[in-house]
């Protein structure tokens, strides 16, 4: 099945209320490697955002039941069984919406509110594994430190796409300035450091659960450093031949 007919199953199932259907559907489209469109993109977040909501309803209607059946241990043991079922599910769709966003979402989107959409996604669904995450504290402490890591990267994101906007408009009109992209260029660096700022916090806070902070904002960090810097070295010499 091509892409088309993979969007119009999706929209199909959509108004049907299938969203189990539609999220398939999109995923399918998703997995293509081709940049989605804003239509494409918003069936998929709603497909998955259904999804999971349904999930998290039941997890906590039937956590609230478990809490009730204290008394009876057959009931309470049931609970937690149909519980711990509904937990393995939503795990199992956040990790593969998160899949989606590091593996294909995330590297193709080729614009800035692109990806601050994808970055908030992000951040959403670690915040819904978070919710029903269960056993050491700590891993739940990382999931949570990671989620607050992605927001910050969304708040650097929106800041460093309208810099880009305004200094690319001046540009365009003075044609002159050294100076502006030098000053740029700064903030670039201090954007990208305050990334890593935030891993070293989300580290911090979470103790010793490195592993999960490191694999999902190690790369786009190191990247994007390396390019402000190679920008801030080009510059200089321009700028100190000015002077």
């Amino acid at each position: 099945m091509d892409k088309s007919d993979l969007v119009q199953k999706a929209k199909l199932a959509e108004q049907a209320e299938r969203y189990d259907d539609m999220a398939a559907a999109m995923k399918a489209v998703t997995e293509g490697g081709v940049e989605l469109s804003n239509e494409e993109r918003n069936l998929l977040s709603v497909a998955f955002k259904n999804v999971v909501g349904a999930r998290r309803s039941s997890w906590r209607v039937i956590s609230s039941i478990e809490q009730k059946t204290e008394g009876n241990e057959k009931k309470q043991q049931m609970a937690r069984e149909y519980r711990e079922k509904i937990e393995t599910e939503l795990q199992d769709i956040c990790n593969d919406v998160l899949g989606l966003l590091e593996k294909f979402l995330i590297p193709n989107a080729s614009q800035a509110e692109s990806k601050v959409f994808y970055l908030k996604m992000k951040g959403d669904y670690f915040r819904y594994l978070s919710e029903v995450a269960s056993g050491e504290s700590k891993t739940s402490k990382c999931i949570v430190c990671v989620y607050l890591a992605s927001y910050l990267a969304i708040i650097l994101s929106v800041v460093l796409s309208c810099l880009s906007f305004f200094c690319s408009i001046y540009l365009s009109i003075y044609q002159s300035s050294i100076y502006l992209s030098f000053v740029l260029s700064i903030c670039l660096s201090i954007s990208h450091l305050s990334i890593y700022l935030s891993i070293v916090l989300s580290i911090v806070l979470s103790e010793v659960c490195v592993s999960h902070t490191l694999i999902y904002l190690w790369r786009p960090a190191i990247i994007s450093t390396l390019t402000a810097t190679n920008r801030f070295a080009q510059i200089c010499p321009k700028l100190m031949q000015e002077s």
